[in-house]
């Protein structure tokens, strides 16, 4: 599990092109795949969305603080009321996670139809 203590990362498509939510600096990311077992479904790239072409310099990298598998389960399992209310949350925050990669893909494939309607039009008019 990560937990972003300075900077920004962006979240992914599995193929690592589009970009579909930006988490902000204490943010954190991760707790589903450790709880639950699962390969992560979105690619995580650090920066900002403008970063990813440019080098960055030393104060605008992005920072984490890293908690393992072995010690997020023995935490979890110190604080099981807590590990209901942290597997709950988890399941929410996938599922914003996965509601915002489909509405961008569904804009996507929107501008998509729209740039070819817009070149056969033009290829009418040639």
């Amino acid at each position: 599990m990560y937990f972003i203590t300075k900077g920004t990362a962006m979240l992914y498509d599995k193929s690592g092109i589009t970009p579909f939510l930006q988490l902000p600096q204490h943010s954190w990311f991760g707790e589903y795949q450790l709880m639950f077992d699962l390969r992560a479904n979105f690619v995580i790239k650090v920066g900002g969305k403008e970063d990813f072409e440019m080098k960055t310099s030393k104060e605008e990298r992005t920072f984490f603080l890293c908690v393992t598998k072995s010690i997020f389960q023995d935490l979890l399992n110190q604080f099981p009321k807590s590990k209901f209310v942290m597997q709950k949350r988890a399941l929410q925050r996938r599922r914003t996670f996965i509601e915002h990669l489909e509405k961008t893909e569904l804009l996507n494939a929107k501008y998509e139809v729209v740039k070819a309607k817009r070149v056969e039009h033009f290829r009418k008019e040639s």
